[in-house]
Formats: structure tokens, sequence, C-alpha cells
């Protein structure tokens, strides 16, 4: 069977819950709960004329009574605003003086959200998932380590009750979220395109999702439950941070109207929102690498770039340092003594918080300045190696300076990656694709030093950084040479470069096996008509197109995704025996699931480019995970019924999203969008649910598991304590700590079978 939950976890738990695991009549007798409450008022049925509140979003108010009533959607903020002030006179005609100002603060808040159309579950619903008042544990996987992972990366901390800071529990995770989610689709439908809000169809289908988000039927991506109606997204609007993915083309830099700078600060910036991103190296050759001449201290020319606390400050520093040794083909790079025009950037980090200090908007502490001082380091070795050592003769680099190659753009993304993850504040990814020329046509390896990036005996330099993104070739059907030495080679030595081809990239979606479910025998076909060009399909050319981090999707340049992940295996376990009930169940679940990816596409983002491409593509990717869970649980792999029942609910499932998509975008006046699901290889939100990550066998029953977190991270005493294998991370010694977590991969059900089944 599998173990309880174990000693250290409740340790963590009683940590981050402390005041939150209060009897329900402490926790309503405080001012704090109390006003935040108020956003969550209904108006008392007495109140002669006034108009509702905005919602099924449910108000509720406990300042009288603990009696809930629920309102229908007001005309407008203004007319609700006067209904919560009518309502807090008549619900205080007879209070004392503290619960009429309590009543009136409560209103003014209630009057707030209805102008910021910010969307609230009621209290009650809620509270119905709380594991204090109800008694409703979360259905954390893997016997402990889902909760781990859960506390280290999504929970963010609170002001507790008691005024000291606390983790969220899981089901105010779950409320962040949906009321994020919903607060979009308001402001989208109301602010943006003038269209109106159904709030009783948006109270139902915000309970609906928030069931399938704390039953872990699905969930956001990890990017979307730390980000989600927070400040980050209700306040300054980067809902950039909820998106998993993106890539970025660096083509024709020296052309590029944003600036040569622009590809690389624009990996910097998502990734330091959390998103992963792919690029190419498409711009080797399309621009010069010139070193610039030193500032003189105090003298004339001299640049002093004070750096703003702020992801801003940190990219466009970047940019600044940058744009000083990366220079247009054609541009004048000298003056007539030969001195270099552009002059070293100076740096002035006093104004970067200190290492410790809270970051605000994205959550997490800051690691100082040092990161990105590393950063400006190893760039200006980098750049200055690259200015001399291409093949220009030496003796023309000070004029001309020495042509852009792929090893420097990826030195330069990979030098970006370490610097986004230093202290384990952030988490992101990268995919660095090159060349592979075709060899039938004779033409020799365009990328030969690409394919050996990571072969770190001939490139030792390069054992710092390079880990930062997984490489990849672009390859041609029929035309590529997969045996040649210089590849097969390095593939062997560290399963590295893997392979993309763009043109099957753009043509297909979905795919039928040759020969079964009505395809030809002879090829692969696309399952359905609209990624195969008969309906809508890929707009760009092949040459013009990547992917993200693990290539599950097709991305063009500076377009972002929302990946969801559904969990089939959830519903087989949930319904038993009954398959039918659990199709049904999963069918409403894709509902659920494709309505937050559709939300997230409303949001608009902070780059221009990205959001030319998201208005046209609205891409979208709902995931699956758990998959040879569900194979095994459907009737195994050996007679393929498993695998017949997994094809059915997918075929199924796409049907009711295609439907569901074009509901959505005639709801929202959006297009349809071009891509609507794919299989990723999920991270830590499978390890969230206890499901095996993605298509992934399970390595084994039971497996030992290693984790990392922050090294001043209050997690890490508990599990000393209790005796957790706990070491310094090899690279990262004094920021990062390993530890070591015990797994089992069976749920108490298919133990309970497994066990029954070896004792018959």
């Amino acid at each position: 069977m599998a173990s309880a939950t174990p000693s250290w976890l409740r340790t963590l738990s009683r940590t981050s819950g402390t005041v939150a695991r209060r009897g329900a009549a402490t926790r309503r007798a405080t001012l704090q709960r109390r006003i935040s409450a108020a956003a969550h008022w209904s108006l008392p049925t007495s109140s002669p004329g006034a108009t509702a509140p905005p919602s099924r979003v449910r108000f509720s108010t406990t300042v009288t009574s603990e009696k809930r009533v629920t309102a229908e959607s007001p005309a407008s903020a203004e007319s609700a605003g006067d209904a919560c002030l009518a309502a807090a006179r008549n619900s205080t005609a007879n209070a004392s003086p503290l619960e009429d100002i309590r009543a009136r603060e409560c209103a003014m808040l209630m009057l707030r959200e209805a102008e910021t159309r910010t969307f609230r579950l009621n209290d009650s619903f809620v509270d119905g998932y709380d594991p204090v008042l109800s008694g409703r544990a979360p259905p954390f996987g893997f016997n402990g380590l889902g909760e781990l992972v859960y506390l280290r990366t999504y929970a963010r901390v609170i002001p507790g009750e008691d005024g000291q800071p606390r983790r969220e529990m899981w089901h105010e995770t779950v409320r962040r979220v949906v009321e994020g989610c919903f607060s979009m689709q308001w402001r989208h439908s109301e602010g943006v395109a003038g269209l109106g809000f159904d709030h009783e169809r948006a109270g139902e289908e915000a309970e609906q999702m928030f069931d399938d988000i704390f039953h872990m039927r699905f969930l956001p991506p990890g990017r979307g439950l730390w980000a989600m109606g927070t400040a980050l997204t209700e306040e300054r609007g980067l809902f950039a941070a909820l998106n998993n993915c993106a890539f970025v083309s660096t083509a024709e830099l020296g052309a590029n109207p944003r600036g040569l700078a622009d590809p690389f600060c624009f990996l910097m910036d998502a990734s330091m929102l959390g998103v992963g991103v792919g690029f190419d190296c498409r711009g080797a050759g399309s621009a010069r690498v010139v070193v610039p001449r030193p500032a003189e201290s105090g003298g004339e020319g001299e640049r002093v770039f004070v750096i703003e606390d702020s992801r801003e400050g940190w990219v466009q520093s970047m940019r600044v340092l940058l744009e000083a040794y990366l220079h247009p083909l054609n541009a004048r790079t000298h003056d007539e003594q030969g001195l270099a025009l552009a002059v070293e950037p100076v740096f002035d980090y006093s104004l970067v918080r200190p290492a410790g200090a809270p970051i605000r908007g994205f959550g997490g502490k800051s690691q100082g300045p040092e990161p990105l001082q590393e950063l400006h380091m190893a760039l200006r070795e980098a750049l200055q190696h690259a200015a001399v050592s291409s093949s220009t003769a030496v003796s023309e680099v000070k004029q001309e300076g020495a042509l852009l190659q792929p090893r420097t753009i990826v030195d330069i993304m990979n030098m970006i990656g370490r610097c986004v993850v230093a202290g384990n504040v952030r988490r992101t990814a990268e995919i660095a694709f090159g060349h592979l020329a075709s060899s039938k046509e004779g033409a020799e390896d365009e990328t030969p030093e690409f394919l050996q990036l990571k072969d770190y005996e001939r490139f030792p330099d390069r054992a710092p950084y390079g880990w930062a993104s997984n490489n990849s070739v672009y390859a041609s059907v029929g035309h590529a040479d997969y045996a040649q030495p210089s590849l097969a080679e390095n593939i062997a030595l560290n399963g590295e470069p893997g392979f993309a081809w763009p043109d099957n990239m753009v043509r297909y979606g979905r795919l039928r096996m040759a020969g079964q479910h009505d395809a030809p025998e002879a090829t692969l076909v696309a399952a359905d008509g609209f990624c195969n060009g008969s309906v809508a399909g890929e707009t760009a050319a092949a040459d013009e197109v990547g992917g993200n981090p693990c290539l599950e999707q097709t991305l063009e340049s500076y377009e972002l995704c929302c990946l969801v992940e559904c969990f089939p295996n959830q519903h087989l376990l949930a319904a038993g025996e009954d398959e039918t009930e659990a199709r049904a169940a999963f069918m409403r679940t894709l509902r659920s699931a494709l309505l937050y990816a559709k939300s997230v596409s409303l949001g608009p983002l902070h780059w221009a480019p990205s959001n030319r491409v998201l208005l046209k593509n609205r891409r979208i990717g709902v995931s699956m995970s758990g998959i040879q869970q569900f194979v095994a649980n459907a009737g195994g792999d050996g007679n393929g019924l498993g695998l017949e029942v997994l094809r059915q609910w997918c075929e199924e499932g796409y049907a009711e999203l295609r439907a569901t998509d074009n509901e959505l975008a005639e709801r929202f006046t959006v297009r349809p969008s071009i891509k609507l699901t794919s299989v990723k290889p999920s991270g830590t939100v499978s390890l969230v649910s206890g499901a095996t990550p993605g298509l992934h066998w399970p390595e084994a029953a039971h497996y030992m598991r290693r984790v990392r977190m922050a090294s001043d991270d209050e997690l890490l005493p508990p599990l000393v304590e209790a005796g957790y294998h706990c070491e310094p991370a090899v690279g990262d010694e004094k920021r990062t700590t390993v530890v070591t977590v015990p797994v089992t991969v069976l749920s108490e059900q298919e133990e309970a079978a497994a066990a029954a089944g070896a004792a018959g």
C-alpha cells in the first residue's frame, strides 16, 4: 500500500498553514477576514430598489449574519457601488460604530472590484474545499512528493490573519487561479470588446473549473499556478507569465526593426517571467561583432548605465551591452583613426536590491546583483573572443569586426538562461536550433561547430552554461544523412543534437497511423483537415517556424503558447468500472481546460510582434499526462485494448475541443485557434498530481526522486530534521540544495490490485 503522509510533510503543512487551520468561528471573527470577505458579499434581500453587485460570482456577507444570498449581475459598476453602500447602510442601521466602519470598508472593496472587473467566487463554495472546514484533502500524488513540489514551486507567500506571512494552501491557490482566469474573460468581454459578460454562466463554469483543478482532473501550466491572479497579471498586466513557451528567430538581425539585440532581450524578458523559449541560429552571418573601445573613467564618451531594480532594468542593461558589440553588416563602426565608435558601457548596480529581499511582482527572493554581474562579465568575454576568432583575418578585425557565428548566438542565449535560473527563483528552459544541410545535394554541413556544442572535451569553456538549452537541428525529410560521423558520434555521446522537421511541422497536426483507422497504407495523414490546410492550418513557411523547448508545439517568431494538462487516468480511477461515465467526465474536463487556455490568449502581451501573431493564431495546447497509467488501467497494452480505449477518448475528445473552441471564438469574438492539442513531456505539474509525465513510462514502481530547492527555503529544515538526504547542488553550491525523496508511482488502488494479482 502507498505510505501514509510522511512526518516531514505534516510538519510542512503546519508550517505553511498554521493560521489557516484555526476553527471557522475564530477565523471569521477577525477584522481581516471580514474585510477580505467583503469582496464576496451578496445584497440582503431586504434592500429596497438595490441593484445587485456583479455576479453569480456570489457576494456574501458575514457582518450581521452568516446567511448568504446569491445575487444577479448589475447594470454597471456605478449602480453596483450604490447598491453596496445602500446595503451597508441597511445592514448596519442598528449596528455598532465598528460594525458600520467594517460594512462601509467592505462596500468600497466591492465597488473597486466592480470597477476593475475582478471576479470572485463565493466564500461558502470555496469553504467546501478547505481541508480544515470540510475535511477534504487535496489529491497530491506520489506519497508526499506532489505536495512538497507544490509548496516549493507554486504556493505563494501571503499574509496570514495574524499578520505573519505564510504559504498558500491548495484550495487558496485554486481560487486565485480561477478568479484570475474569469477576471480576464470579464475584462475582455466588457472592457475590450464591449460584448457584455454573462455572470450566471461564468459562475457555473468557474465552479466547475475550480472543482476540476482542485481534484487535478486538469491543471493549468506551472506558470499559471504561480502567476495567475497575482499582482503580476492583475496590476501589471504581464500576461506573458501565464504561457508555457515561446520561440524567437534571429534571422536577419541587422535588419530587425527592433534592433539587433531584440531576440536576445525577448528571450531574457520571457525567461524572467518563467516562459521557456526556443531560438534559432538563422541570424549567423547577418551581423558583425566589434569590440567597443574602453570607457575612460570620467572622460568624454563614458556611458554609465544605472540599472533599475526591475526585470525591465536587467533586460535593458543587456540590450545596452549587446548593442555596443553587435552591428549591422553595412554599419560604420570605426572612425578615421581606426577607433571603435561604440564605447564599452559601465554599469551601476547600486539600485539592485540585495540578496534575500522579496521580489514583489514575480514572487520569491532576490539573489542580489551577482547573477547579473556574472552575466555581463561572461557576455563581454564571449563577444570579445568572437570578434577575433572567426574566419576573418586578424588584420581586418579592427576595422571590420567578425561575422556573428552560430556558436556566439547559442552562447549568449545560454548565458542568459544561467542568469535567469540562478538561485531557483525562476525556472525556464531553452532549445537551440541549428541547421543540417542536405548531403544528397552535395553540400557540406553548414554548422559543424553547432553539432558539437555539448562536447565539453572540445569546448570545456561551455560546461558552466551549455546545459541551459536542448540543442536540435532542422532537417529535411528524405534529404539528410543521419549517419554522418559528426552527427552520429555526438548523439551517441550525449543524446544531442535532436531533430526537427519543419516541413512536417507545418503540414501536419494530429496524425493517423498508416493502414489503421481509415488512413492509407503507405503514408501518415493528418487526423483532421484543420491542420492539413483544408480549413486553416499553419500560415508560416517551413523555414520561418521553430518550436518550444520540448518541441511539442510549432511556433512562429515571437509567438507564445499556453499548454494545459489533463489527466485521463484520474477519471478512470474516480469512475471505477464505469468507462462510459469516466469518458463523459473527461469531456467535461476538456471543455474546462480549453476555457482556461483560451482565456489566457485574451490577455494582451507587452511585445508588439507577439500580439500580432497571437491575434492571428490563438495557438493552444491541451495536453495529457499519465497516458501509460491510463492505458494500463483501461485494459493494458499487451492486447491493445488500453490503446484502443485511449484512441477513442482522443478522437471524441478532439471533436469536443474543436466544437468548444468554435463556441468560445464566437463568445469572445476572436479567431478559432490554429492548433488545440499537443502532448507535452510535462515537468513538475505532473508530479503534483501523481501522473507519469506525458507519454513517458514510469522508471519503476518505487524510486528516488531528487528535487532542487533554494538553500534558504524554510521548507528545508523540516526535511533535514526528518532525515531526508540533502546536499549542495553541483555547480551552484551556495544557492541550491538537492533533496532526495522516495516515490511510489502506483496509487493505493493500483498497488492493492497489483498485490492481489501477485498473491493470486
